[in-house]
């Protein structure tokens, strides 16, 4: 019995860290069945499983995790990265160095996470509007609140359950400063290192909509309908626009309004702007086409667009998405979703193909 307790143990936690690392189900459902099968198999009893529920560590890190909601329901935490970052075009070296050592004090007197999962949204709209990769400041924003956290006992979850395990066990427990004088030192040694040397390292990586906002007239067509076009009174559908060869018609612009998604049924009318995405080579068959012209400055810039009335996503297909392993086109993703997709990117890059043939992953 003792050798069946070992190695299904074994086998419990290997099949667990390989469905926590493969995202297959949430972590709480993964862990809570590993935890089942123990109290099933009698390796733990009840009262052995529910051990870690009264531990002193963990209560106090679940009544930081509600003063952390409280500080960012009153958007304290946003507003204190917003203005550390500043607005100056100053060196990412001293922005990092100016925003990193306040966030690393502030998470030596609360829990890391919460810190980090608040600050990030903060961080993402402050590199979008100043045009900075906001992928040089995540991971430092990261280890700084580690490195805080190694500094005091409640500084980070780990500390706490070791000082709850220590008193459990009728040891001393730690000292709320015992860890300073070792995590301190390393701390700073650290940041300075990250801000002066580490970012460098980092990818100049910004968000897929900053991409789209920059790069729109490397994949966004206009045409403009004039009077000579033979489909004028036509819908989409009849005028051949709706399946085109690597082109794709995602909005029409009609008296300054905005059609999208366009139904095959839309009629086509005079002076209509029409909105391609795709593979701009493909252009040359529709830059044939007479009544169609190409407008070459073309005014698609998302940055211009009223988000109350042309709303614009960024979505992640998620690994139990019902979109995972789909074709665009037999998704019907525009007809579901009422929305049209303008481009997608992988592994932080656009996929230069028609969106309709593309194979949607998570």
């Amino acid at each position: 019995m003792e050798y069946f307790s070992i190695y299904f143990t074994a086998l419990i936690l290997i099949v667990m860290t390989v469905l926590l690392t493969k995202e297959i189900l949430d972590p709480e459902i993964i862990i809570f069945s590993a935890l089942l099968l123990f109290i099933v198999t009698g390796i733990i009893d009840v009262s052995e499983a529910l051990t870690g529920f009264s531990n002193q560590g963990m209560l106090t890190v679940g009544f930081l995790f509600i003063v952390a909601e409280g500080m960012k329901q009153t958007g304290i935490l946003s507003k204190f990265g917003s203005q550390l970052l500043g607005e100056s075009k100053s060196k990412i070296s001293k922005k990092l160095i100016r925003f990193l050592f306040p966030v690393s004090a502030i998470s030596a007197f609360f829990n890391n996470t919460p810190i980090v999962a608040m600050l990030i949204p903060s961080i993402n709209a402050w590199a979008k509007k100043q045009n900075f990769a906001a992928s040089k400041f995540l991971i430092p924003l990261s280890y700084a609140a580690i490195l805080g956290g190694m500094c005091t006992l409640i500084g980070t979850s780990t500390n706490l359950v070791i000082h709850g395990m220590l008193t459990e066990n009728n040891y001393a427990g730690l000292s709320f400063f015992e860890l300073t004088k070792i995590g301190f030192p390393i701390a700073c040694i650290t940041l300075l290192l990250l801000s002066i040397f580490g970012y460098k390292f980092l990818p100049d990586r910004k968000e897929p909509l900053v991409e789209l906002d920059e790069h729109t007239r490397e994949f966004v067509v206009e045409l403009k309908v004039e009077s000579n076009y033979q489909h004028l009174g036509k819908n989409i559908e009849q005028a051949g626009l709706r399946h085109l060869q690597g082109l794709f018609l995602f909005q029409v612009e009609r008296n300054k309004k905005i059609i999208a998604p366009v139904s095959p049924y839309e009629k086509i009318l005079i002076n209509d702007r029409l909105f391609f995405t795709g593979l701009p080579a493909t252009i040359i068959e529709l830059q044939k086409t007479p009544g169609l012209s190409i407008l070459k400055d073309t005014s698609f810039d998302l940055k211009h667009y009223d988000s109350d009335i042309l709303k614009t996503y960024e979505a992640v297909i998620s690994p139990s998405s019902p979109l995972k392993g789909m074709n665009v086109r037999k998704s019907n993703f525009r007809s579901k979703y009422n929305a049209v997709i303008i481009a997608i990117h992988r592994n932080g890059e656009r996929i230069k193909q028609k969106i309709g043939d593309i194979i949607l992953k998570s």
